[in-house]
């Protein structure tokens, strides 16, 4: 994981800002061709309750709605979502119907961008046309939604990206012999971020500090690792974060939703049997096939292929440059052997994590559902980082750089084929997604905001959705009483 002390900050940003405006118009274009979007099923409650009205931090800590009776205390991505639905109610009422989550466009700008500068920064040597090729074909990727529905997970995928470029970079900083402090402490925030946003990113906190652990225990026996104090330093802030994440979950955030709405949240959804850690059939499907959908724009058997073989390649790149030494009671020789053990570790951790996904929501499986791209995000964002970091190890080998920019170029063909309009036609992967799937109700959506005298009752529309609807006009919930906290008063003082 040797990296380079050459920094030259302008340069790097001014390289940087085109690429993530290039990324942006590829996300806005995408909008363009959706018609104003979709919303997912699940999601027309989320808008009604973001938008009506209740004190901000009963709104926030209130998971009976938020999260659908499932409590998982990740309210950081609950403010980011009441902020989508106060956008998309705000255009709604100003004549502009559309369901676009304004977080999803700048949380996916924002994370290209922190791939363009901590790549350049983090390896100054390596082709800025292939970390150019890198991020563009994550923005194609279908891993940032026009539809309204959650953004835990690109709020996962931002605070992730982060956390591996700064880890990248205290690391470099430690090897050189610069300064390390503030590179830690942006580590420390971004680190408690990741843990707020999602269980992913407290699940992905946690393994860090593991992995912290780990090391630390391993030190005496490391020739390379130079500054054990700044490790155990690491360490500590890790397992404090992860201390605290825990106490907020089982504690203090159940605190809250009792104090503010008047139930105690259930954890059923929480628990999870051992034996989901190693139902390797789905995880494994998971990982590999989003992976494989990454290069060649699509899933199922194929894609499973293809993300074998990147997953192979990947492996074989990080070892490429490792080299063993007999004496020495068997110490390792080369310090890049320790990008190798890094991936190799996160790779069993989203294997587990996966495995446990599938299990507790199955329709993640399901090929170009919105679950099965939103659920990848923060594992694409992982493998985004070990992809440059292979590509810089091997750098220095044409047959290695002629074989990324094979598979780059093939791989940003296949996205633009996939999610780009040809000859004006809307892509048949947005028709795919956003027709098919729930497009009937959308557009019988889109049409009643659009026309307030247009008559909802003539429409089969689910139950939320005329709550939604009548809000949206300005009208009471029903004629006789507002069933908007029917739970609430149902449930009131009892576990939910």
């Amino acid at each position: 994981m040797m990296t380079q002390n050459i920094e030259f900050p302008g340069r790097i940003l001014r390289e940087s800002l085109p690429v993530t405006l290039a990324a942006g118009l590829i996300l806005l274009l995408r909008m363009l061709y959706s018609d104003g979007g979709a919303i997912h099923p699940e999601a027309y409650s989320f808008l009604r309750v973001y938008t009506e009205g209740r004190p901000f931090w009963a709104t926030l800590y209130n998971p009976a709605f938020n999260d659908w009776i499932m409590y998982q205390p990740r309210e950081l991505s609950y403010f980011v979502d009441s902020l989508d639905a106060r956008f998309i109610a705000w255009c709604i009422h100003s004549g502009v119907v559309h369901f676009y989550p304004l977080s999803n466009l700048l949380l996916g700008c924002g994370t290209v961008f922190l791939q363009q500068y901590g790549a350049r920064s983090c390896f100054p040597h390596l082709d800025g046309r292939l970390i150019t090729a890198v991020s563009l074909i994550y923005a194609l990727f279908p891993v940032t939604s026009v539809t309204y529905y959650r953004s835990a997970k690109p709020l996962t995928a931002f605070f992730l990206t982060a956390s591996c470029f700064l880890i990248l970079t205290l690391y470099r900083r430690l090897y050189d012999g610069g300064r390390w402090r503030m590179s830690l402490f942006l580590l420390s925030i971004s680190l408690f971020l990741l843990m707020m946003a999602d269980r992913q990113g407290a699940f992905f906190t946690a393994v860090f500090a593991a992995f912290c652990g780990l090391v630390l225990a391993c030190s005496s026996r490391s020739a390379y690792i130079r500054h054990p104090e700044v490790l155990a330093r690491t360490a500590l802030i890790s397992w404090g974060i992860v201390l605290f994440g825990t106490g907020y979950n089982l504690f203090l955030s159940p605190y809250l939703v009792y104090r503010l709405n008047g139930y105690v949240p259930d954890f059923d959804y929480q628990y999870t049997e051992s034996g989901a850690v190693f139902a390797f059939s789905g995880g494994l499907e998971f990982v590999f096939s989003n992976l494989g959908r990454f290069f060649c724009g699509f899933g199922g058997g194929a894609g499973m292929v293809v993300g074998i073989a990147v997953m192979l390649l990947l492996a074989a790149a990080l070892a490429s440059r490792v080299r063993w030494r007999n004496g020495g009671g068997g110490v390792l020789a080369d310090q890049r052997l320790s990008a190798l053990l890094v991936f190799l570790y996160a790779g069993a951790a989203l294997t587990a994590c996966a495995n446990v996904m599938v299990v507790k929501c199955p329709p993640i499986l399901v090929e170009r559902d919105l679950l099965n791209g939103s659920y990848a995000t923060p594992m694409t964002a992982l493998m985004v980082v070990f992809l440059l970091q292979a590509m810089n190890l091997t750098r220095g080998k044409r047959l290695w750089r002629t074989l990324w920019m094979l598979l780059l170029s093939a791989a940003l063909l296949c996205q633009l084929e996939q999610y780009c309009p040809w000859n004006g036609e809307v892509p048949r992967a947005l028709k795919s997604t956003f027709d098919t799937a729930y497009g009937p109700e959308v557009r019988a959506m889109k049409h009643l905001l659009a026309d307030p005298s247009a008559e909802f009752r003539r429409f089969p529309l689910m139950f939320r959705n005329e709550l939604l609807l009548r809000q949206m006009r300005g009208l009471p919930a029903f004629e006789d009483e507002s069933r908007v906290y029917y739970y609430l008063r149902l449930y009131r003082g009892k576990r939910i």
